[in-house]
């Protein structure tokens, strides 16, 4: 069988096993996350879960990782106190917590803008599948400001400013 039949198996079969069921969050930890002031825990992993639950803007107390770490159980037991008619399943052993210098978060400060003409990264989650190609943004703003893109295929789309020029689609 031919490698492109065998990459569109392994494809379906990952993104049918990453879709978090209704009454279900997946929390998928990042390795290592830089932190300048207070978290939540949208900062610290990518989340799924009822576009309508606002689970990634929960606050993490610094207690929890005022030693350095984030641990899934940590993690699992806030979500627990917090949502617990759900299911919560945690991807990951832990997240390293590394806290910024105030020149790095002024600097990250200023990174997050996108000018009008800069090339960024178009970045697409649905369904636990993320799509990333290439665009131009055609508006100015820094992170959080909706701004509007044109990708390569001269498709105009809004997305959300995420970081250092990247652009997340809105849906």
């Amino acid at each position: 069988m031919s490698m492109k039949w065998w990459s569109a198996c392994i494809l379906i079969a990952c993104s049918a096993a990453a879709i978090a069921m209704p009454g279900e969050i997946r929390v998928y930890l990042n390795p290592d996350v830089r932190v300048g002031s207070a978290l939540c825990l949208g900062d610290v992993a990518t989340i799924e879960a009822d576009p309508d639950n606002d689970v990634a803007t929960i606050a993490i107390p610094e207690q929890l990782y005022n030693d350095g770490y984030l641990e899934a159980s940590e993690i699992r037991a806030l979500l627990n106190s917090t949502h617990p008619a759900l299911i919560v399943r945690v991807f990951g052993s832990a997240v390293r917590i590394t806290p910024q210098t105030s020149k790095e978060t002024a600097e990250a400060d200023s990174a997050t803008s996108v000018l009008h003409g800069d090339r960024v990264d178009v970045v697409l989650r649905h369904k636990g599948i993320t799509v990333r190609t290439f665009g131009t943004a055609l508006s100015d703003g820094k992170k959080g400001d909706r701004v509007f893109v044109k990708t390569a295929h001269a498709k105009r789309l809004t997305g959300k400013i995420a970081g250092k020029s990247v652009v997340e689609i809105l849906p």
